[in-house]
């Protein structure tokens, strides 16, 4: 169902894209990539008992694009950067948890 409402989220937004701010452009982008990484999930879950080795990368995603987002809409100065700051922060800390825990290197 999540999947559904997803693609469908993702579809309305292409279709409106031209139209749309360009905060609202990176959310459509935040879709589809939600979208792929819940059939990347399930996908993963019908292959493995365990899906946690996405979680990082999927948080990751999502705090990068959320950024985007929001750098749209808050105004100049510290609080953009203190946002930015903090989310490259988190999205290296996830990337090396999921890198080192799941000992992909």
């Amino acid at each position: 169902m999540g999947s559904l409402l997803l693609l469908a989220a993702g579809i309305l937004g292409l279709v409106r894209f031209r139209q749309l701010r360009s905060g609202l452009r990176y959310l459509v982008g935040l879709v589809w990539f939600g979208l792929a990484v819940q059939l990347a999930a399930d996908k993963v879950a019908e292959l493995f008992s365990s899906n946690h080795f996405l979680f990082p990368f999927w948080f990751a995603g999502l705090v990068g694009l959320l950024t985007m987002v929001y750098h749209r809409g808050l105004p100049a100065g510290r609080p953009r950067q203190l946002m930015s700051a903090v989310a490259g922060a988190y999205v290296a800390y996830a990337l090396f948890r999921g890198i080192f825990l799941f000992k992909l290197i």
